[in-house]
C-alpha cells in the first residue's frame, strides 16, 4: 500500500473510532505559498462544527493526534529527511484552507506596512501552524523579514523591513 493510501486508511479509522465516520478522505491543492511537499487531506464529516471547534482548537488536537499515529506507524512521506509531521495538514470542510488564506492575508497586510514605514511590525500571538503560514509565505519576499519571538502562548511574528 503507498503512504497515501495508507494515511487516508489511517484518517478514516482515526475518524470511525471517534465515532464520525468519514463521507470522503481526499487530497487537495495546498496553497501555493505553502511547501509543494505539504499534503492537505480534506475530510468531509457529518457534523463539522464539533470536530473544528472554538477558533479550530478541536482540529488543532486532531491534526495532532494523527500526526503522531501516522508517524508512529513509520509512515513516510516522499521526503526521507523530512518528518512527516511538518509535511501534513488535515483539514474538515475546508476550515484549514480558509484560514490559511486569512493568515496570508493578514501576513500581506502586516508585511506591506513594515516596507511602506520601513519599520518592524509586530503579529497578534499566534500558534505553530499560523506562525509557519506566515514564515513560508513571506520567505520569499525581497526586503522582509520574520522571526518567531516570546514564550508559549504569547509567542509572535516580528516582520521586519531591511534593505539589503
Amino acid at each position: 500500500m503507498d503512504a497515501q493510501k495508507e494515511i487516508r486508511s489511517t484518517i478514516s479509522d482515526f475518524f470511525e473510532k471517534l465515532s464520525f465516520p468519514t463521507t470522503s478522505v481526499e487530497v487537495v491543492p495546498v496553497p501555493h505559498s505553502l511547501k509543494e511537499h505539504t499534503l492537505l487531506y480534506c475530510v468531509t464529516v457529518s457534523d463539522p462544527r464539533s470536530l473544528i471547534g472554538k477558533h479550530g482548537e478541536v482540529l488543532a488536537c486532531i491534526n495532532h493526534l494523527v500526526k503522531k499515529i501516522i508517524n508512529k506507524k513509520q509512515v513516510q512521506y516522499m521526503r526521507k529527511d523530512k518528518a512527516l509531521e511538518e509535511n501534513l495538514i488535515i483539514d474538515i470542510d475546508g476550515y484549514q484552507q480558509k484560514r490559511i488564506e486569512e493568515i496570508q492575508s493578514v501576513a500581506h497586510m502586516l508585511a506591506e506596512r513594515a516596507k511602506f514605514f520601513a519599520s518592524t511590525i509586530s503579529t497578534d500571538p499566534m500558534n505553530s501552524f499560523e506562525r509557519r503560514i506566515v514564515h513560508e509565505f513571506l520567505s520569499e519576499r525581497e526586503y522582509i523579514k520574520t522571526e518567531s519571538v516570546g514564550e508559549g502562548e504569547q509567542r509572535r511574528i516580528i516582520i521586519s523591513y531591511t534593505s539589503q
